[in-house]
């Protein structure tokens, strides 16, 4: 539950149960289904439970167990998984039969189904802000979505696998999925220009690129700082980006007669990125003879 202080459980007995952390079953089993119930959701505010069955139905309760209107129907398979939105006002359902569908908390659907994945939706996640759907399939892929069911960009390839389970960070900026293939990954959310708007609007605020007064007097503690900056971009630089910069970094050292360090920048350049060529002694003190 969202405070911490109960479990909620589907079994295969078609019923739900409620338990405290030690392990005490909680008032009665709820029952309704007519199969196994393969997943279960609390609400944000914790007073309502969803749940999603072999019978191709959701169900809505309260923590006595009882059922809270009608079983939601529309999907023509298995309901593979559950969620609620943050804001608790809907539910988003995978299924067996290859979609995602979203409801409102009576039942109604409030868009035509989402479909893309070409096999079972296995897992599925709203992100914190409520206006984005992530999900997982036995195709192998994730796919993100909007509230009309609009596909938002490629799907989301690298699992060899079923994809079992996925996951926004608190933030919204990142996705985490496991697989069947015994890897977790983790992706980034948005185009290359968000990633960009957000760098430059974090390096907007840094202290290295603030006004000279603002900076200390220390040349090394500069130094230090500007490094700090540029970590900011790295996370979100590819290894061969990573390279490009670290060889960057080498040159201007060596310009300026630093050969040894620049030395270390040119073995880390080769150490990202192993097409790298370069000989990093040779580079380091030709740059330095140059000036």
């Amino acid at each position: 539950s969202p405070k911490g202080d109960c479990i909620i459980s589907g079994d295969g007995d078609g019923t739900l149960r409620l338990w405290d952390l030690a392990g005490n079953e909680l008032g009665t089993p709820f029952e309704g289904h007519r199969n196994w119930v393969s997943a279960v959701a609390f609400n944000p505010q914790g007073d309502r439970i969803v749940s999603g069955g072999v019978d191709g139905t959701l169900r809505l309760w309260d923590l006595e167990g009882n059922e809270v209107g009608s079983p939601f129907e529309g999907h023509s398979s298995w309901v593979l998984s559950v969620a609620f939105s943050p804001q608790g006002d809907r539910i988003v359902s995978g299924s067996e039969d290859s979609t995602l569908r979203l409801w409102d908390l009576e039942g109604n659907e409030v868009e035509a189904p989402f479909e893309g994945h070409r096999d079972s939706v296995s897992a599925v996640a709203f992100n914190p802000q409520g206006d984005r759907i992530v999900s997982g399939s036995r195709d192998n892929t994730l796919r993100l979505w909007d509230l009309e069911g609009n596909v938002i960009g490629a799907p989301l390839e690298g699992h060899s696998n079923w994809v079992r389970a996925v996951a926004f960070t608190p933030k919204g900026d990142r996705i985490v999925s496991g697989s069947d293939d015994q890897t977790l990954r983790l992706w980034r959310v948005g185009t290359w220009e968000d990633e960009l708007r957000y760098c430059c609007n974090t390096l907007m605020h840094h202290v290295a690129l603030a006004l000279p007064p603002d900076l200390p007097p220390d040349p090394e503690k500069r130094a230090e700082i500007a490094s700090q900056a540029c970590e900011v971009c790295e996370q979100v630089w590819t290894r061969q980006q990573s390279a490009e910069f670290a060889v960057a970094q080498g040159s201007a050292l060596a310009r300026k007669g630093a050969v040894d360090e620049a030395i270390e920048k040119f073995e880390l350049a080769k150490a990202l990125d192993p097409t790298l060529t370069i000989d990093a002694v040779a580079r380091a003190n030709q740059l330095a003879e140059w000036g």
